[in-house]
């Protein structure tokens, strides 16, 4: 009787034990193997003058964008950006550029973009207000 006892403790702790491992039915949040580069404001104008096939993104405001952005920039608000990200899908493996007006918002961007496969990022973190 006692090693009926014994096998049914055992058992219990066992079970336990497997219903509290908290790796079970849980996937690992994916972190991404890539990460962007960081520009001045020299560099990315480098960038710019030397890259084929490059996508300027600049997420400001519609209004901040209207009163003045970077030749050949594409408007996407950072606020608008994750349900967006299909205009720029065929970027994906293309340099992107990113900035905004001070570095703020375009490294959320950056991080969006990672987190959705991007995979050649240049982040302009001084912003457009010193790109003149």
């Amino acid at each position: 009787m006692k090693i009926i006892k014994l096998i049914l403790l055992l058992l219990a702790i066992s079970i336990v034990f497997i219903g509290c491992d908290s790796k079970t039915d849980t996937p690992d949040k994916e972190v991404p193997a890539i990460s962007a580069t960081d520009l001045t404001i020299d560099e990315a104008k480098e960038l710019i003058t030397n890259q084929d096939n490059l996508l300027i993104l600049d997420v400001r405001s519609k209004e901040e964008f209207d009163s003045g952005h970077i030749e050949g920039a594409v408007l996407i608000p950072l606020d608008e950006l994750e349900n967006r990200l299909d205009e720029i899908e065929d970027y994906k493996d293309d340099p992107i550029l990113v900035y905004c007006r001070s570095g703020n918002r375009s490294s959320k961007a950056v991080r969006i973009l990672l987190n959705n496969e991007f995979t050649e990022i240049y982040h302009m973190n001084q912003g457009y207000m010193n790109w003149k």
